[in-house]
């Protein structure tokens, strides 16, 4: 009885350390990151929340090129999982020809209890996607259902995909990271 108590002192106290964490902190480093890349947010307003955060009406740009806009970037911290969702993703048409120009949603989550992997998933013009990343092999795989007209709309990207039974798409690639 004593074990549980204990186990549930120490979840009580993580999810204090989350809480009152400063978690902009962490938008700030990641915007380092992404800057020595040449990736820009700006013109961002973040709002604070318990156990999450949100990044409302960011402009992307990329050396100095604006390439979209993104409505709503939400991080949740929670103790075994955390997830990374896109909402209202609009690419600026002149720079890409070949991939989608909107994403209805993006989620990235990571799983303590499967932590070489991340999951993503995601609804755009070009279909419905999902996937996983493999950070031990650093493998990347996803599945596309495209939607009725990405065959003929993006072509050109699905010639990277490989084409399997009941018209379901895979792409799979080994991304080195580090």
């Amino acid at each position: 009885m004593k074990i549980l108590r204990y186990i549930a002192l120490f979840i009580f106290f993580i999810y204090c350390i989350i809480a009152f964490a400063p978690k902009t902190n962490i938008y700030y480093k990641l915007e380092r990151v992404l800057s020595k890349n040449n990736l820009y947010i700006s013109h961002e307003k973040i709002v604070q929340n318990l156990f999450s955060f949100d990044i409302k009406n960011s402009e992307i740009s990329y050396e100095n090129i604006n390439i979209g806009k993104i409505g709503n970037i939400h991080f949740d911290f929670l103790i075994f999982s955390n997830h990374l969702k896109f909402k209202d993703a609009n690419l600026v048409a002149n720079n890409f020809k070949l991939i989608p120009k909107s994403i209805d949603n993006l989620d990235i989550s990571y799983n303590v209890f499967s932590p070489t992997k991340i999951i993503i998933c995601s609804k755009n013009d070009l279909g419905v996607v999902s996937g996983t990343f493999d950070l031990i092999k650093q493998h990347l795989s996803i599945t596309l259902k495209p939607a009725k007209n990405a065959r003929v709309k993006y072509s050109a990207m699905l010639r990277n995909f490989k084409i399997q039974k009941k018209g379901i798409y895979t792409y799979e690639k080994n991304i080195k990271l580090y």
